[in-house]
């Protein structure tokens, strides 16, 4: 009887018998449960499991982290197995060259059909290993660099030294990653050299563990690249705005245009535009936030999304904003001096009146008419306005579960169920 002494990592000996084989097996984690064709065999790695020749079906289990794969045992062999448990259950094993997950190559014998399943399965199996971070897959090592940071931009510069493989990619070695401040002191705080493995997503991705996710990293010239595209694409659209603008100039009246000239002027002329993110309102002496509630003033221009309010929190909102506690909600008289039509024709509904809309208050109907810009309101002075409704704090005065607003669509007076709506908010405060 032929025998064989196999040794394993030093720690295991194992006499192979004929019409017996057997199974090496590590996982990594190493605490995971081992099954064959079904059967729990084991609670942890390593192990040598003895099998009679055959095909075998390996399963290996860590909390919510899976390996599949088959193994055929040869008469009288050991055959030497090593699992990388993933979150998507792939058997990431022997890697013969890193670069084939990221650039296969077609077989000769290969139909496109057939090549193409293989490249998704290869990147399948590639991006569950970046996902658990396997460090086979390493590509390099990124350091930050902390002298060079953007504050303003939340741009953190950084170099890649990458390794020998990761090198045949030619990607670039210096970019940065976007990080407000709060998270490029935490991100530095953890350290100032970062893994970096390369993501497959249609496109090579580049990306680093920190803060508890991936950072996408952009070259420098691909950044270069990419702001010439945007300043290009700004131009095209300036000009097609321009010439919109121009095909409806040339379509009014006269009597049109000089109405339209005259309300421009006087918007230009009614505020003054303050860089902390208020206006002042010369006519009635009311100072207004220039932002709507939930977007953000950066200095120049109002960013982000407004939010909307129920009537009942938005009478509640109390903000300390631009030196001053006192603003508030306005008054729907206040709200309708926000009303700008820039065609110059604001039109008055009287048939809405006679339906005693406004409970009999012989109160008239306003809404922008002619060729307006949406939304009715001077964008200049209080940009990025959703065209959408506002509250008042004016209750409607035949029925108090009415509130009183304006639609900045087209400037149009309205009224919303306090109870269930949700509107937009600006606040106003007293000079």
């Amino acid at each position: 009887m032929k025998r064989f002494l196999i040794l394993l990592l030093g720690l295991f000996t194992y006499t192979a018998h004929a019409d017996e084989g057997a199974l090496a097996l590590k996982t990594e984690p190493r605490d995971a449960k081992i099954y064959i064709n079904g059967t729990l065999k084991a609670n942890t790695t390593p192990i040598i499991l003895k099998l009679a020749p055959g095909s075998y079906q390996i399963k290996a289990e860590a909390g919510n982290k899976q390996a599949k794969l088959e193994v055929l045992i040869p008469d009288g062999g050991m055959v030497h197995k090593t699992l990388y448990l993933t979150s998507s259950g792939v058997a990431l094993t022997e890697i013969q060259n890193l670069i084939d997950y990221y650039q296969p190559k077609r077989d000769a014998f290969e139909t496109q059909t057939e090549f193409a399943a293989r490249q998704a399965k290869l990147r399948q199996q590639l991006n569950a290993a970046i996902a658990d971070l396997d460090p086979r897959f390493r590509a390099g090592t990124a350091r930050l660099d902390k002298s060079a940071y953007d504050i303003n931009n939340g741009r953190f510069p950084l170099t890649i030294e990458w390794s020998a493989w990761a090198k045949g990619l030619s990607l670039e070695s210096k970019g940065s990653i976007q990080a407000n401040r709060d998270q490029a002191r935490a991100l530095w705080g953890e350290g100032q050299e970062k893994a970096v493995f390369i993501k497959a997503d249609g496109a090579l991705l580049v990306v680093l563990r920190g803060l508890e996710q991936h950072w996408a990293f952009e070259g420098d010239e691909a950044r270069q690249v990419k702001v010439r595209q945007e300043k290009i694409k700004a131009k095209l659209e300036t000009e097609r705005k321009a010439k919109l603008e121009a095909e409806r100039w040339a379509k009014l009246t006269p009597k049109q245009k000089e109405a339209e000239k005259e309300a421009k002027k006087q918007a230009k002329n009614r505020y003054t535009a303050y860089p902390d993110g208020t206006a002042l309102d010369k006519v009635t002496g009311l100072i207004w936030m220039r932002c709507s509630l939930g977007q953000t003033w950066n200095g120049s221009t109002c960013q982000g999304e407004a939010t909307t309010f129920d009537w009942e929190r938005a009478k509640k909102q109390q903000i300390s904003f631009a030196g001053f506690s006192n603003w508030r909600l306005p008054t729907i008289a206040e709200l309708r001096t926000l009303r700008y039509c820039s065609s110059g024709y604001c039109n008055t509904d009287s048939s809405y009146n006679k339906r005693n809309v406004f409970g009999g208050k012989n109160e008239e109907l306003h809404f922008c008419i002619e060729d307006y810009e949406s939304p009715t309101i001077v964008a200049t002075v209080f940009p990025n306005t959703p065209t959408y409704v506002f509250w008042s704090v004016s209750l409607r005065a035949s029925d108090s579960d009415y509130v009183l607003d304006v639609h900045f669509r087209n400037g149009v007076d309205g009224f919303s169920y306090y109870g269930n709506n949700e509107n937009y908010v600006r606040l106003v405060r007293d000079r």
